[in-house]
């Protein structure tokens, strides 16, 4: 049975969905996005300031990097492929269907002092295999370590649109740095896509920008509330701006949920024997 992180915020069957509390501040919710972002980074960014690691193995202890992404929480990415996933529950990850994980390949996490926890897909399905929204959903040989993290997502029924256009975006990609856009558009129609251009404007400088390449699919990007990131999309396209699903839509949540419960394995199958035997 699917069991949810204990958590104050609430859920949606087995997914951590964050508290909607934010959404109620004076002036708008995208300011108040904006200032939480802008209370973090630095205001002169150098490169390394964009760096996730200072040292990176993906076969033992690596070293985070000493800037301002070590108060954040990037455990719960496997950052040993381009081709990432990002933990959406202790047992689950998400990852492009377009750039997919095989069927029993190992993914590599690394906790907060740079332990490494690694795990292997046991099953995914793909919700989407290229179009809207490119999202495939896959379930671990066993669950990680709380010291990995997992990502919540946007609780449901609100119009995002007006509240995420102009809000700041914590974009991943290959080379395990981070950068920073700026949302400016909401697709409503379907399966929910959000879209992101390099931050402008007068709180973030020039030097967040980057031009996303080739292999930068699927990594996660993330809006950041109370110091905790939210996943709200995964990375479907490059170049100078970016496109993806946005976790926060009805159907996309949904069709996720529905994805892990398919996924569980039955009382009777030998690997969830198996699972539980490796957890004992």
């Amino acid at each position: 049975m699917l069991v949810g992180c204990q958590s104050p915020d609430t859920m949606h069957g087995p997914l951590r969905v964050h508290s909607s509390s934010w959404l109620v501040r004076p002036g708008s919710p995208s300011k108040f996005l904006n200032r939480q972002l802008a209370s973090v980074i630095p205001a002169s960014p150098s490169t390394a300031d964009k760096q996730l690691f200072a040292n990176y193995d993906a076969d033992g202890p690596s070293t985070w990097a000493a800037n301002w992404t070590r108060n954040l929480d990037f455990t719960g990415v496997a950052w040993d492929s381009a081709k990432a996933g990002t933990l959406i529950h202790q047992q689950y990850v998400v990852f492009a269907s377009h750039f997919p994980r095989r069927l029993g390949e190992e993914l590599t996490f690394h906790d907060r002092e740079g332990v490494v926890v690694k795990r292997r897909i046991a099953s995914k399905k793909i919700i989407h295999r290229v179009r809207t929204p490119d999202v495939t959903v896959a379930r671990l040989d066993r669950p990680v370590p709380e010291t990995i993290a997992h990502y919540p997502m946007l609780p449901l029924g609100h119009n995002y649109r007006p509240v995420l256009v102009g809000a700041p975006l914590i974009v991943t990609d290959k080379q395990r740095q981070v950068h920073l856009f700026r949302i400016n558009r909401l697709e409503r129609q379907g399966y929910e896509e959000l879209g992101a251009r390099p931050g402008m404007g007068r709180e973030l400088a020039a030097a967040w920008r980057e031009r996303l390449e080739k292999g930068d699919s699927g990594h996660p990007a993330f809006i950041l509330i109370n110091g905790r990131l939210i996943l709200v999309s995964t990375l479907k396209g490059g170049g100078w701006a970016s496109k993806g699903p946005f976790f926060g839509g009805r159907r996309l949540q949904t069709a996720i949920v529905a994805a892990m419960s398919a996924l569980e394995p039955s009382e009777g199958d030998p690997s969830a024997r198996k699972a539980d035997a490796a957890r004992d």
